[in-house]
């Protein structure tokens, strides 16, 4: 049986079930369009589509209900290209009054039970004030894995509220893109939570740096208005699946944005926390082993950007910023920088004596106490013990350590201070205090 191009229409009260026989390869689409909606599109067979690309599931009204359902293996529904960018597989759209007290809005169900399922691209908008227009969203891909998700995309206007829970079981699954946007006014908290249960991603511990940030193991969380994270785990040809990857994204705050993260890595250790607003975090692909990030933000406006490159194993580092205005800047190609695994302890010579004494600095550590301040670090080599610290307001900092075992402690305890340093070579030791 093949349920295929079928287009439903309605101006009121719709209730709708489609479901097919089990058999393979059906198609099917739908185009709603007036007030309270309600679809359930079944289909127990394999290789079976439900709103393919140019062949949209829509419903534009208000009170838009959708459930779909697939038991067997290598369905795909919604796809879109990118729901971010505008192109859409499913898209509800909640416009118009709606009765005070009375629950309306976007809600999704996505139920895929067996394996090798993708979900395109999702769109849900709610341009409605009132805290009972919320979009909502529930996509389970079991059995034993190779499930993909697209893009997902929440916005809601004033009163906001914008809640996603996905969760994968098995093994080789993928998030691409998860985005939250909301505007003005309102109390209500956009959450993401997700769950990918193939080969340990996210089921341990943060620890080390990634602990420190104070960011929540295994999960993506948002409070506030116009926050978005994009989260990515990825593998590599040596690596087909990337296993006991730990990540915890935690944001508090308006406006605070985590740019892509993708880790083609074994035990990458990754926690990030913003507290306060229109904070940044870009992150590039994170690659090699064994690599602990910490990121943590507190007040306003403060932008830190990590990019580490190549087969390193091993680097270990955090970027503490208290204030606002601040930006940090860590670039990393190489192994064992920052607090690394493998060097011991032990700052020597100048970088130690620079630092005794000093509560605040930290090997492995970009801290930032203070306002308008900024730090790009470069390392390139290996065993780089890398630290700063600067507690004061318009600090600048720029460094580049090409080589091996180079240390650094730049300490900047005052305002309007600048330090560059470059050291190549092995072995090489920095100061510095301003």
């Amino acid at each position: 049986m093949k349920l295929s191009k079928l287009l439903l229409t309605s101006t009121t009260a719709l209730g709708l079930s489609m479901t097919a026989a089990i058999a393979d390869s059906n198609e099917a689409y739908l185009d709603q369009n007036g007030d309270e909606h309600n679809a359930l599109i079944e289909q127990p067979g394999s290789s079976n589509d439900a709103g393919a690309n140019g062949a949209e599931l829509t419903q534009n009204g208000h009170r838009n209900d959708l459930t779909i359902e697939q038991s067997g293996d290598s369905n795909e529904i919604g796809l879109g290209v990118n729901s971010v960018t505008g192109t859409t597989g499913i898209l509800q759209t909640h416009n118009g009054a709606v009765p005070a007290n009375s629950r309306r809005g976007n809600s999704l169900s996505i139920t895929q039970s067996s394996d090798q399922n993708s979900v395109g691209a999702v769109d849900q908008q709610s341009s409605t004030q009132g805290g009972f227009t919320r979009n909502t969203a529930t996509i389970i891909q079991g059995g034993s894995g190779e499930h993909d998700i697209g893009s997902v995309r929440q916005s809601k206007g004033s009163s906001t509220r914008n809640s996603l829970d996905v969760t994968q079981e098995g093994s080789n699954n993928k998030v691409a893109t998860i985005t939250q946007r909301s505007g003005l006014g309102g109390n209500g908290l956009n959450s993401i939570n997700l769950f990918m249960a193939g080969d340990e991603n996210g089921r341990g511990a943060l620890s080390g740096f990634a602990a420190a940030s104070g960011a929540t193991t295994s999960t993506l969380e948002q409070d506030g208005r116009g926050n978005s994270i994009d989260l990515v785990i990825n593998g590599r040809p040596n690596i087909p699946v990337p296993d006991q990857n730990q990540f915890g994204i935690t944001q508090l705050g308006l406006d605070n944005t985590v740019n892509t993260v993708t880790l083609n890595s074994k035990r990458a250790n990754l926690g990030i926390y913003q507290d306060g607003n229109r904070n940044e975090v870009a992150m590039s692909t994170v690659e090699g082993n064994d690599n602990t990030i910490g990121i943590r933000q507190l007040q306003d406006d403060n932008l830190a950007q990590v990019n580490i490159t190549g087969n390193g194993v091993g680097n270990s580092f955090f970027i503490d910023q208290d204030g606002v205005f601040n930006s940090g800047y860590v670039t990393i190609s190489g192994s064992n920088n920052g607090d690394g695994l493998v060097y011991g302890d032990p700052l020597t010579g100048p970088a130690q004596t620079v630092t005794a004494g000093v509560v605040d600095w930290e090997r492995g550590v970009l801290r930032q106490r203070g306002d308008f301040n900024s730090a790009d670090l470069s390392q390139f080599g290996n065993g780089n013990m890398f630290g700063t610290l600067q507690s004061g307001d318009s600090n600048t900092i720029v460094g580049v350590q090409d080589g091996s075992t180079n240390q650094v402690a730049v300490l900047q305890l005052g305002d309007n201070n600048t330090t560059n340093y470059s050291q190549t070579g092995t072995g090489n030791n920095a100061g510095f205090v301003q």
